[in-house]
């Protein structure tokens, strides 16, 4: 508030001067207040200054997409929340996309954490978690034979 006041002009507003007059706004909008003066001796100023105080909304985000894949399978998540938010993904504490969509590649990983938050004016949503758990279940089924043929291998697959 103070940091307010002094852009309006009141250049000697100070915490000690506004006594406990402090504002807590747990709802979004825009919300409108007068500043007066008062002095020492408790008189305040006929007039005051009005100024308008916009509290935007968090953003919000979810992420859609698979939650099982085959290892070395791409899968594709989506992510819905705020319109005209930008959506940044993290996969740990790694930033490694902007966009509404992103590609979880596996490499030998079990399993992927993707994270996702929404920005829009100055706020940050909640983060969005999306697992994605990767199998090697369609490889369980081959079999192999090893054949020695004249100081080479030949590997057959068969499945």
């Amino acid at each position: 508030m103070i940091a307010v006041l002094k852009k309006l002009g009141f250049a000697g507003v100070s915490e000690t001067a506004l006594g406990a007059q402090e504002v807590s706004i747990e709802t979004a909008g825009i919300y409108t207040y007068t500043a007066k003066a008062v002095n020492a001796n408790g008189c305040q100023s006929a007039t005051g200054v009005d100024f308008k105080l916009t509290v935007n909304s968090l953003p919000t985000i979810s992420i859609s997409g698979s939650e099982e894949a085959v290892l070395y399978e791409d899968v594709t998540l989506t992510a819905t929340g705020t319109d005209g938010a930008t959506v940044k993904w993290y996969e740990g504490s790694e930033e490694k996309a902007t966009g509404a969509t992103y590609v979880v590649t596996s490499s030998s990983d079990a399993s992927k954490i993707v994270t996702a938050k929404a920005f829009l004016n100055g706020c940050e949503s909640a983060v969005a978690s999306h697992t994605v758990v990767f199998s090697a279940e369609d490889c369980a089924d081959v079999t192999t034979t090893v054949e020695e043929t004249v100081g080479k291998i030949k590997l057959l697959l068969s499945k």
